[in-house]
């Protein structure tokens, strides 16, 4: 006589790679939460799952629950593991905008987008990166920390240059502040350490704006050895470098000492 074919029990993996999968009413039963059945597994296994999930119906429910989820299901408790992951997430996702220069409008359609698409995902249904959000972690916590991590880098080397150019965006003359210097681990970096709408471009402004976001990020004045701009008056006196009142002229005054003037060739 034929031995009689073993049956299969329900495995705690089912869970892990579908959270939706529950154990059922006994060690042969697995439980679809998102449609609220119960699945045999006594003979084929995970297969019968695979076949469950395959099947419209499960589909059609899983559509229907990405869309009109319950509001606690968006609640995560603070410092649990899941909460880290949730926090990893967004701040990803904020990063990801900022390095690629992407629109933070398009924000607001990617949170929603994400939920649909991996409607299996707990980290997926509870990231709530839109661009209000992600404005405020770029500006609370990406930009504070990107700034701290260029302020030690320069502790680390014996000089640095700065610098900067007008931009005038519709009535705002924007004024970004550049520094360079070389990592011997890194080579050569280019790190925005602030942009600014000035009221003026005269050179008495530009030198202060210099001066005093430095200042305020703590940045030695002593190590600030060239200074790059376009070759007009207020940068350099012309192309001769002629006068006094002209930005390259005032920089080198407060900082008592000759420093290098790189303007364009």
């Amino acid at each position: 006589s034929t031995m009689p074919k073993r049956k299969c029990h329900f495995s705690d993996n089912y869970t892990k790679e579908w959270s939706f999968i529950k154990r059922g009413r006994n060690e042969y039963e697995a439980h679809c939460t998102i449609c609220t059945i119960f699945i045999s597994v006594s003979h084929s296994g995970k297969t019968s799952i695979h076949d469950h999930n395959k099947s419209n119906t499960h589909k059609s429910n899983i559509s229907i629950a990405s869309s009109s989820q319950d509001i606690s299901t968006f609640m995560v408790k603070e410092n649990t593991p899941e909460d880290i992951l949730v926090c990893a997430a967004e701040l990803t996702t904020a990063y990801k905008v900022v390095n690629h220069h992407q629109s933070f409008n398009s924000l607001d359609c990617n949170t929603k987008l994400n939920s649909k698409l991996y409607p299996d995902s707990k980290i997926a249904a509870k990231q709530s990166t839109a661009r209000t959000k992600a404005t405020a972690i770029i500006k609370n916590i990406l930009a504070p920390h990107s700034l701290q991590t260029i302020k030690e880098e320069i502790e680390q080397v014996p000089f640095y240059g700065v610098l900067t150019d007008a931009s005038n965006h519709n009535a705002e003359k924007l004024f970004p502040l550049i520094i360079q210097y070389f990592s011997e681990t890194k080579g050569m970096q280019l790190k925005l350490i602030k942009l600014n709408s000035l009221e003026n471009e005269t050179s008495e402004t530009i030198v202060k704006f210099c001066i005093n976001t430095l200042n305020n990020l703590n940045i030695s004045l002593h190590k600030l050895i060239a200074y790059s701009a376009d070759n007009t008056n207020t940068n350099f006196g012309g192309r001769d470098r002629h006068g006094t009142n002209n930005v390259y002229f005032k920089l080198q005054s407060i900082l008592s000492k000759d420093i290098e003037g790189i303007g364009c060739p």
